[in-house]
């Protein structure tokens, strides 16, 4: 019986927890698998939080292309991040797998030629590094999250038809695993009850907007609210209905 190769593999990934938990759940899988994986970010309090609660090798690299404008962006992506090159070409991984975002784009621009890259789309339309990872050919495959998230001109442009797959979004075990509880909606017994969210960090849109209007939707509408804000605007959204509450009190 042949035994099965085992690979050493660098998921990049950073910027958003959109990108930082699906790159959790395909390395808790490889490792199983039995394959080396190292978790390779920009280095932001985000990513060292959370890739901290689990135990992997970690590197961080800062990006050269946060903050930048459209046109210095393009021009960096053509040179390969030297501290990155030096590192991939120390380490030789047989895989670079790219989650989207900055950290994702400079580890699969970097890749040696013999390395496979591949990239993961986590939305329902293809981010724009993913994109251009594909365009600019740096990318050998890639998978989608939802089918459909790669326009047909990207698709057209792939090698082989089997080089752009969709096979869904990697979820945790934790996750997985919750015991669900289901109750009928809606239930004539209880209130409605609404779940807020805006992504890992709360986008401030969501966040500024949604009291608001749930403030006058509850006027004809007893309900239940969970607003998850994300950290940095919590105290602002907290304040909002507390007011909200104040006026009806």
């Amino acid at each position: 019986m042949t035994k099965e190769k085992k690979y050493k593999i660098v998921i990049a990934a950073g910027g958003t927890g959109g990108h930082i938990f699906p790159a959790i759940a395909l390395a808790k899988k490889f490792r199983v698998d039995g394959h080396k994986v190292i978790l390779a970010g920009t280095g932001n309090e985000l990513e060292k939080k959370i890739f901290s609660e689990h135990d992997f090798e970690t590197e961080y690299f800062e990006s050269r292309l946060k903050g930048s404008s459209t046109i210095k962006k393009f021009f960096l992506s053509l040179r390969k991040n030297k501290e990155i090159k030096s590192y991939l070409e120390k380490n030789n991984p047989d895989l670079i797998l790219g989650m989207g975002g900055y950290a994702s784009s400079e580890f699969c621009l970097a890749a040696q030629k013999k390395t496979c890259v591949i990239v993961h789309e986590q939305n329902s339309i293809a981010g724009r590094t993913n994109r251009f990872l594909i365009i600019n050919r740096s990318a050998n495959a890639a998978i989608e999250g939802l089918p459909d998230s790669f326009t047909s001109f990207i698709k057209f442009l792939m090698s082989h038809p089997d080089d752009l797959v969709y096979l869904g979004n990697p979820v945790r075990d934790e996750i997985l695993n919750i015991q669900k509880t289901l109750r009928p909606f809606p239930d004539k017994l209880k209130k409605p009850r609404i779940f807020i969210m805006g992504g890992s960090q709360g986008a401030k849109s969501i966040n500024m907007a949604v009291p608001e209007a749930i403030n006058l939707l509850s006027k004809d509408l007893p309900m239940e609210v969970i607003h998850d804000t994300g950290q940095n605007d919590f105290d602002v959204v907290n304040e909002k209905y507390i007011e909200f509450l104040r006026q009806v009190l």
